[in-house]
């Protein structure tokens, strides 16, 4: 008698999760579904986890990448710690890049009130145009819930970028990417 994919068979979540409970690796749902969408979907597994502890893994601190304080602010900074980053542990920069934005895709973010305009939720993160990670991060369905744009006048005097942070506005409009904060830093 020839066995078939026997999961296929198992019709709800609830059996399936009870199944997973008897199991001592708490990531091996994740690495058994990891290349089947189809059972991904009829169970509604998300793999953001398993995403997750592979960034932590390699120990990618992706707050790293994404902004630099003024004070330490020179061109290409956050691109040239990245690149150094992918170099040291021998990572694929796509593959990395399709994890970031798998999971920040996917992630469910908390709105926040819309009457407290102050109120800053802990998932809340700045991020620099100069971010190797920007045009990525930006296509996110999350981008206007998560992150905080910062600009600095003195950086865009200082290297002239003012034509370059225009050009960079124009593309986000265009793209209808959704941007909820901007925090300028006028001199």
């Amino acid at each position: 008698m020839k066995r078939k994919e026997e999961i296929k068979n198992i019709a709800s979540k609830h059996i399936l999760d009870s199944i997973f409970n008897f199991i001592e690796d708490n990531n091996f749902k994740d690495k058994l579904f990891l290349y089947s969408k189809k059972l991904q979907k009829k169970f509604d597994i998300k793999l953001i986890g398993l995403k997750e502890n592979y960034l932590k893994k390699i120990h990618f601190d992706l707050d790293k990448y994404l902004f630099v304080e003024l004070y330490l602010f020179y061109k290409d900074f956050l691109s040239i710690e990245y690149d150094k980053f992918l170099i040291e542990k021998k990572i694929d920069k796509k593959k990395l890049e399709n994890i970031i934005y798998d999971i920040f895709d996917n992630k469910e973010i908390k709105d926040i009130d819309k009457e407290d305009v102050y109120k800053i939720d802990d998932s809340e993160k700045y991020i620099n145009f100069e971010s190797p990670l920007f045009k990525i991060l930006s296509k996110t369905k999350n981008f206007g819930k998560i992150f905080t744009i910062f600009i600095s006048q003195k950086i865009i005097d200082e290297y002239k970028l003012k034509k370059k942070y225009k050009t960079l506005f124009d593309k986000l409009n265009n793209f209808n990417i959704k941007y909820s904060l901007i925090l300028i830093l006028i001199k």
